[in-house]
């Protein structure tokens, strides 16, 4: 029996863990990490290496690791932190494109062309996703095509949900029954949410509102209905900024935002799509 840290990505991964077994599908999964030492790193409220966590969660959503990119059902890239993992809202944001950020786009796309999707399991910072590393895959036009992508909580939560989505996609992709817009609903849910809000949005309204120590200090009942405000006005630049480009079919746009807890950790919306 195998242990890892996490609980939030169970639900996920048992549903896809459920979806293969009855089809009989053992996803075969490729993994490989953003720089070569990433797989012995020890993420952030976590006790296992990077690359145990992910044998473990392969293992867990029913699948195996494979040495062959091109026999592989999925390429897991393991987005990995540079030393101790720090939190996603206190990251420096990199105002210009670099060379080092180019590059792993440029490694994305050339595992993308090699066949299989590709997931993006995320965990350079805790709670939030990689700044520049999402703003140069958009910029490169690699949203779209990736499979999953997850950056979120911990390391677990991440891999563990960039791994279910991620097979799930593997699988029913080129199935009749295949939905495109429930596999974009998964997807932009991730990036709306790990990227937009986590490591852009959540850092503007704690700077705006001295109240709210970190996201989780309970919000003051007489400021919610301004910082909901500013929280969904924020995350549709987000939305128009970064992802309108990337989806020019889509025109998404994240509605309905509340926060079920009453903390800034947690955030709850809507995606919308065109004239919804």
């Amino acid at each position: 029996m195998d242990t890892y840290p996490g609980a939030d990505q169970i639900g996920a991964l048992l549903l896809a863990r459920a979806l293969h077994d009855l089809n009989g599908f053992t996803p075969a999964v490729f993994v490989v990490y953003s720089r070569p030492d990433g797989a012995n790193t020890i993420p952030r409220y976590e006790d296992l290496s990077l690359d145990e966590n992910v044998t473990r969660h392969i293992r867990a959503v029913g699948g195996r690791r494979l040495a062959d990119p091109a026999q592989a059902d999925l390429i897991l890239f393991v987005h990995a932190p540079d030393g101790p993992t720090a939190e996603a809202a206190a990251q420096e944001k990199i105002a210009v494109f670099s060379p080092r950020y180019t590059a792993l786009a440029q490694k994305l796309a050339s595992l993308a062309e090699a066949g299989p999707p590709v997931a993006v399991a995320d965990t350079a910072y805790a709670n939030g996703a990689d700044d520049a590393q999402l703003r140069h895959l958009a910029d490169a036009g690699l949203l779209p095509r990736l499979g999953a992508y997850a950056g979120w909580n911990t390391a677990g939560n991440s891999i563990g949900t960039a791994l279910a989505h991620g097979t799930l996609y593997s699988f029913f992709r080129q199935r009749d029954g295949f939905s495109r817009e429930a596999h974009l609903e998964c997807l932009l849910t991730r990036l709306v949410e790990n990227w937009g809000y986590q490591t852009r949005v959540r850092p503007e309204i704690v700077a705006r509102y001295p109240e709210i120590h970190h996201g989780g200090t309970p919000v003051p009942a007489e400021m919610a209905p301004e910082v909901l405000h500013h929280l969904e006005t924020a995350l549709h630049t987000f939305t128009e900024t970064w992802l309108a480009p990337c989806f020019p079919d889509l025109a998404v746009r994240a509605t309905a935002v509340s926060l079920p807890w009453n903390r800034l950790l947690d955030v709850r919306f809507r995606l919308t799509y065109n004239d919804q």
